[in-house]
């Protein structure tokens, strides 16, 4: 009988050391990232750690802004995605502060980035929220994390708020 303890704890042992404990566990959020509301990016996490990874364009809409297409602007609160545009988007977020954009496949960004705060806001006061800062300077993108869900906002400067998806 000890013998099948140790043979069943060794198994047990082994199958247990054989997981991939490297990789956690994949969170799927429930927020409709094909809605026409602006989803409240503040609400999420904004933990710069949380970036890393590549995420694949779902959607994005503009409310008094437009959206830069291939056949030209797209103004209105209306969603698109890569179906509606023909069209795919990758960010991938690295943990060495460099991000690219793939478009169709191909780079069409790459540039150093930093999260930190964005200053003082119009009334003067110390702004709580972080943004994705680019080398380039510029205002930056506010942004969210909610699992595998990522939220780039730049409804701030009447741009896009675009929802990505883990890969």
């Amino acid at each position: 009988m000890p013998l099948r303890l140790t043979l069943a704890s060794l198994a047990l042992l082994l199958g247990l050391t054989a997981c991939d404990t490297a990789s956690p566990a994949r969170v799927t959020s429930d927020l409709d990232l094909l809605t026409p509301e602006v989803i409240d990016w503040r609400t999420l996490s904004q933990d710069p750690d949380a970036l890393v990874g590549t995420w694949d364009w779902v959607s994005s809409i503009g409310a008094e802004g437009f959206i830069p297409g291939e056949d030209g602007p797209t103004f209105g609160e209306v969603v698109l995605t890569p179906e509606s545009t023909g069209r795919t988007e990758t960010w991938i977020f690295r943990a060495d502060g460099t991000a690219t954009i793939l478009t169709n496949g191909e780079v069409t960004f790459e540039r150093a980035y930093q999260v930190r705060g964005r200053g003082p806001n119009d009334e003067g006061t110390e702004d709580p929220y972080v943004s994705i800062q680019f080398e380039s300077g510029g205002y930056g993108l506010d942004f969210g994390t909610d699992g595998d869900v990522l939220i780039l906002d730049d409804m701030a400067v009447d741009g896009p708020q675009s929802r990505y998806r883990r890969r």
